[in-house]
């Protein structure tokens, strides 16, 4: 009983049917931003980012501002399709704040030659009638 108590739960969270419009639009783009990571494109993940000096990007080195410098941090970590293996998010939480502002939380892994994971969280806005990341904190 256990065991399929547990496959209905992992099969609720897996498959967002319970979200609304302005919920699916925000994971939509994670899930282009996955897809463009693992063809190793990243100029397509950052495709998911507002392309503005004022976007803020967090992690433990500091804050870095603007979206040039952000994709520039990317390649330097993540500069070819073997660099960039897999990515995947999980445990994603979505939280609608206003009709022009949600809330992300979420697990995200790379599987390439060294596994690395943490934690995220995303502001979005809605810029000109599309959903971007204003401001990541990753862990």
């Amino acid at each position: 009983m256990k065991v399929i108590l547990r496959f209905l739960v992992l099969f609720a969270i897996s498959f967002p049917f319970h979200l609304n419009a302005q919920q699916k639009e925000v994971l939509d783009v994670l899930n282009k931003q996955a897809e463009a990571w693992n063809s190793g494109n990243l100029q397509g993940f950052m495709a998911g980012y507002w392309e503005n000096d004022s976007l803020r990007f967090i992690s433990k080195k500091g804050v870095t501002y603007g979206w040039k410098p952000v994709l520039e941090n990317y390649i330097k970590s993540y500069g070819t399709k073997e660099k960039m293996g897999k990515l995947e998010f999980n445990e994603v939480a979505i939280e609608v704040l206003s009709k022009e502002a949600a809330f992300v939380v979420g697990h995200w892994k790379v599987s390439a030659d060294v596994i690395q994971e943490g934690y995220f969280s995303l502001l979005f806005n809605k810029k000109n009638g599309r959903w971007v990341i204003v401001c990541d904190h990753t862990s």
